[in-house]
């Protein structure tokens, strides 16, 4: 059927107007694989925020970053909260966020999760997906690509002194709205390595 889009997982198809919209129509989010997903270049020591989205009703958000190859990338979740039905953040190594077996971090359904998760590989994915029904969602995230050294999986230690962390120079983040826009920068300062 010309101008039409199967959902394998349902026997159903779709209209081709809603292919990479942003919004899953297909419940297992395969309208949004054949999307072009470029991935933004993230230099040493610099840092990527999603910040202040909001997840709603079906909402599919797909970001991919690299860093040069002896670099990985520490992730800080700042505020996640998922709050029903479906609603999940995973982050997978390499490129494709469609690969299962790439998964390193999967947080579904109710829960407020606030931790770091560290990627030893030189590319990853993040994918934010709202539930099936009208409930709301929030993220906020700093991804950093940090130096990964043999055997070790965080990065230098920090000190003690102000509640784990030493200050330097800021770094501008940048900041992303719902439609992947830069909306902001916003200064995190960077520890003293």
């Amino acid at each position: 059927m010309s101008g039409w889009f199967p959902c394998h997982d349902s026997g159903t198809s779709i209209s081709q107007n809603y292919v990479c919209n942003g919004r899953y129509e297909c419940d297992s989010y395969e309208d949004e694989k054949p999307c072009d997903r470029s991935p933004t270049n993230i230099r040493e020591d610099e840092s990527y925020a999603i910040s202040n989205l909001d997840l709603y009703e079906r909402e599919y958000h797909v970001f991919v970053l690299q860093t040069n190859s002896s670099y990985g990338f520490q992730i800080k979740f700042q505020h996640v909260f998922l709050n029903c039905c479906g609603m999940r953040v995973q982050i997978g190594t390499g490129t494709d966020p469609f690969d299962d077996r790439s998964v390193v971090k999967a947080i579904e359904d109710d829960t407020n999760y606030v931790d770091d998760v560290f990627v030893r590989t030189s590319h990853m994915w993040l994918v934010m997906a709202g539930g099936k029904y009208s409930n709301v969602g929030h993220v906020d995230i700093i991804v950093t690509a940090i130096l990964v050294s043999a055997g070790s999986e965080k990065p230098p230690s920090y000190s003690a002194a102000t509640g784990g962390q030493v200050h330097k120079t800021p770094k501008p983040n940048r900041c992303i709205d719902t439609m992947g826009h830069v909306r902001c920068i916003i200064f995190v300062w960077n520890p003293i390595g």
